[in-house]
């Protein structure tokens, strides 16, 4: 799919110059991992730090996270570490339900509904999202949000088993969807999502097959 997604940043950073801010696929390498992490879209981080927008469509030689002390990244590490799954965590692969680099998710939504069906931003992203899951054959997809998780339920047509205020969870072949509510970049309760964990995961494991 890169040259698909090479010609897509191409057309966006030609026709958008406003909202588009560069592409990334992935924040880990690609590889087969119990925990799978999909956040909604990137931000703005690179754009913002080396004026000009992001062209990542390669995997990273490690997982973003383990490195990072950005407030998102230190509260996900701390969850794991704390539920003693930090091995599984440093070998963690992370994406996006969208690649495409915008200031928020406003803008996400802003450019999806000016390119999402002239581009096919929607099918792509989808496309991508199916791929790696089955590249990566995860036990555990934590959703970095209440959209991501919508959406992914959207995706693979599934209904939660639970659809809380703060955290969501769905049961789909062989692993288990855990979403949570975040403001920005904060959790809004670790406690519950490290509740869920536990609950669907790490007690569990065993009969994830």
């Amino acid at each position: 799919m890169n040259q698909v997604f090479e010609y897509v940043h191409k057309e966006l950073e030609q026709g958008e110059k406003k909202l588009y801010k560069g592409i990334q696929l992935y924040f880990s390498p690609l590889r087969e991992s119990e925990i799978l992490f999909i956040g909604i879209n990137p931000g703005i981080g690179y754009s913002k730090y080396n004026n000009k927008n992001v062209k990542r469509l390669n995997p990273l030689e490690k997982f973003e996270y383990s490195g990072q002390k950005y407030l998102l990244a230190t509260q996900t590490k701390k969850v794991f570490t704390e539920l003693e799954l930090g091995l599984q965590f440093s070998q963690a692969v992370k994406i996006n339900q969208f690649p495409f680099a915008t200031t928020d998710e406003k803008s996400l939504k802003k450019l999806l509904d000016q390119y999402g069906k002239t581009h096919k931003l929607y099918y792509l992203s989808k496309k991508f999202v199916l791929q790696t899951i089955e590249d990566v054959k995860p036990k555990l997809i934590i959703c970095e949000g209440k959209s991501s998780f919508d959406r992914l339920k959207n995706i693979l047509q599934a209904e939660p088993v639970e659809y809380n205020e703060n955290t969501y969870v769905l049961r789909h072949n062989n692993y288990v969807v855990i979403g949570y509510k975040r403001h920005l970049s904060f959790i809004k309760d670790k406690e519950e999502l490290k509740e869920k964990i536990m609950m669907y995961y790490k007690k569990a494991a065993p009969n994830i097959v």
